[in-house]
């Protein structure tokens, strides 16, 4: 087995909505901010991962922290029954904490199962000056679960893979009012299955056939979701 750590820190820019794009949603404005700064993490991890030559095992289950500075948030500068205007400012901080597990086994030659589970317990705003009701609440956009399994196989010209997903429900205001989540606006959870299958006759050529949201699953994620979708391709190698 392995025993694995790292630190580091990272930076996530705003994007070009958040500084130049004002945007309306019924009757809350947003307003851009061209003077916003860049959202900064310090993050860190341990793991261990461990490997089982004989019956082609691996296994990975790792602790990660993330602790978030200069959030970018919303600061009310109107609120009425008919009008609510904000903008965009950085004005918080936050934390998230959980523990990722990974299992790949090898079944035969050409057939492999792989999963992936990610528990994230922790995920909320620790401070914001511009809304204090925001402060101990789950962070925006963070599912608690997330989980992947799938079985992959490679036979010759062949290749296919089955995988199915999970991502729990989540909030879309950091206030964590929107509690009823089946609906427009909603973030909720849902399970997905996936397939795909490749053909290459030659080593320049691949054929290839997806079907995405296999059972034609209906959810939310602020819109609706487009059902099941297929998508055929064709590769050229030179």
């Amino acid at each position: 087995g392995v025993f694995r750590g790292s630190a580091g820190r990272a930076f996530r820019p705003p994007t070009l909505q958040d500084l130049f794009v004002d945007s309306r949603r019924g009757i809350n404005l947003n307003l851009s901010n061209p003077n916003l700064k860049p959202e900064t993490a310090l993050s860190w991890e341990v793991g261990w991962d461990q490997t089982l030559a004989a019956s082609g095992t691996q296994f990975k289950t790792t602790f990660f922290e993330n602790r978030l500075f200069d959030v970018i948030t919303s600061r009310i500068l109107a609120f009425t029954t008919t009008a609510r205007e904000s903008i965009r400012v950085n004005s918080a901080s936050g934390i998230t904490r959980g523990v990722e597990l990974s299992l790949n086994q090898r079944i035969t030659d050409w057939l492999r199962l792989h999963s992936n589970y990610t528990w994230t317990p922790v995920a909320k705003t620790l401070k914001d000056v511009n809304n204090p009701a925001t402060e101990g609440k789950r962070l925006p956009n963070s599912p608690k679960h997330l989980f992947t399994a799938g079985i992959e196989a490679n036979w010759h010209q062949w290749a296919g893979s089955l995988t199915g997903r999970h991502v729990g429900k989540s909030f879309d205001t950091a206030e964590n009012l929107d509690v009823i989540h089946d609906v427009y606006g909603g973030f909720q959870s849902f399970w997905l299955l996936d397939t795909k299958i490749i053909y290459a006759p030659t080593r320049m050529t691949e054929f290839s056939f997806s079907a995405n949201n296999l059972l034609n699953e209906q959810y939310f994620q602020f819109s609706p979701n487009p059902g099941r979708n297929y998508v055929a391709q064709v590769v050229l190698k030179f």
